[in-house]
């Protein structure tokens, strides 16, 4: 059986999505101080426009495990090594986490009110068993379900060849009659914490794990005989990122500037459109940036990427108390605060984990698994794609 290579652009793909998440947190601080219409549209853009991280990262969680996995028998021991695994890195930190941030959030406000301590641990684990304990936790969640249904997939996948061809718009499908069927049957108030709400970036992700050379010869080729399907598919995918990423922030800035509330589906369609089209353009632009980016800028790209998965579990926390002060400026010192408070939650929450990875053996715990090695260069190291990142498949 052939060994799959490593594919630095990965870790390029999880540092730009991981920027795009902070980026959107820290200016969700600014949307109700935004008084002048410039610059609520500066920080509604922000807040809109790189919304595509966390979905990101869902595409990577199944592209890397369909690149690793599939030709692969899913005997027992795979089996077990594979839930084994993901209990460990996965659901640990999941729940160590959880338990962080309940008692930064919830537990002192429920102490002063008198909440009993049942009331309280019931609270808890309602949260817990929802991915609700701070609101970035639900991507853990989902990708629990995903890898309870993920050996099923690959069986069914690796069974027929026209589930693979039809992957993404069956994925769609899925995601879409259940998006309907909750607003006019189920009624689930969270349904962002079930799996089912990204089924079209799950297969989509599959399909791309799949077919990955023939996807990348779309995205690359050129000057190649792929050359005419290169450049449709990319005329089409850079036509379809503009315009629904401007139909979206459109959207919400019409909603935030005059209270203009459209229904309920326009919100989600537009985000569904510039978040899938944002994440197969951010791939694209990764390809490029190993090609003919500097050394340097990879390199520091590709540490980010290795660790970002730790950077998103921890990165509220310093968000929290990195923007306290905030409440008392105003103007251009409430503008330039709230970049120090960006960098701040960057530089601190990366630095964090660096530091838990390099010196502590035990930082698995709170982090997932260290990574391996680090590719200094940009990602001519061996091993299967995402074994370096040392986190669940889509970071």
């Amino acid at each position: 059986m052939t060994k799959k290579s490593h594919l630095a652009e990965i870790n390029i793909v999880r540092a730009i999505a991981i920027l795009g998440v902070i980026i959107v947190h820290t200016s969700s601080t600014a949307l109700n101080r935004a008084a002048d219409p410039a610059a609520l549209f500066v920080y509604n853009f922000a807040n809109i426009f790189f919304k595509y991280g966390t979905p990101t990262f869902i595409l990577l969680s199944s592209f890397v495990l369909f690149y690793n996995y599939f030709g692969k028998p899913f005997t027992g021991d795979r089996l077990r090594t594979f839930y084994r695994n993901r209990m460990l890195y996965i659901l640990i930190p999941y729940i160590l986490f959880s338990v962080l941030y309940f008692m930064v959030r919830s537990y002192p406000y429920m102490a002063d009110y008198g909440y009993p301590p049942l009331a309280i641990g019931t609270e808890f684990m309602k949260r817990l068993l929802t991915g609700r304990a701070n609101d970035h936790l639900y991507f853990v969640f989902i990708s629990v379900q995903f890898y309870i249904l993920f050996p099923l997939l690959i069986r069914a996948l690796g069974r027929s060849a026209w589930l693979r061809n039809w992957a993404i718009p069956l994925g769609f499908a899925v995601q879409w009659a259940f998006a309907i069927l909750n607003t006019h049957y189920f009624g689930i108030v969270n349904k962002g914490s079930i799996s089912l709400s990204y089924m079209g970036y799950y297969m989509t992700g599959a399909y791309i794990g799949l077919n990955y050379e023939r996807v990348k010869s779309w995205l690359t080729g050129f000057h190649t005989p792929r050359a005419a399907a290169a450049w449709t598919l990319s005329s089409v995918l850079w036509a379809g990122w503009l315009i629904s990423s401007a139909l979206y922030v459109r959207l919400w800035y019409a909603t935030r500037r005059y209270g203009e509330w459209a229904d309920n589906i326009y919100y989600e369609l537009y985000w569904n459109l510039h978040t899938i089209f944002s994440a197969v353009v951010i791939l694209q632009l990764a390809l490029y940036l190993k090609r003919f980016a500097g050394r340097l800028p990879i390199r520091w790209m590709t540490r980010l990427g290795t660790v970002s998965f730790g950077v998103y579990l921890v990165h509220p926390l310093v968000l929290r108390f990195s923007r306290i002060y905030l409440t008392q400026l105003d103007g251009a010192a409430f503008h330039l605060a709230l970049l120090a408070v960006f960098a701040i939650t960057l530089l601190l929450s990366w630095g964090v984990v660096e530091a838990a990875f390099r010196f502590s053996p035990h930082s698995w715990v709170l982090f997932g698994a260290a990574p391996k090695r680090r590719a200094e260069d940009g990602g001519r190291a061996s091993g299967e794609v995402g074994r370096i990142a040392g986190a669940p498949e889509g970071f």
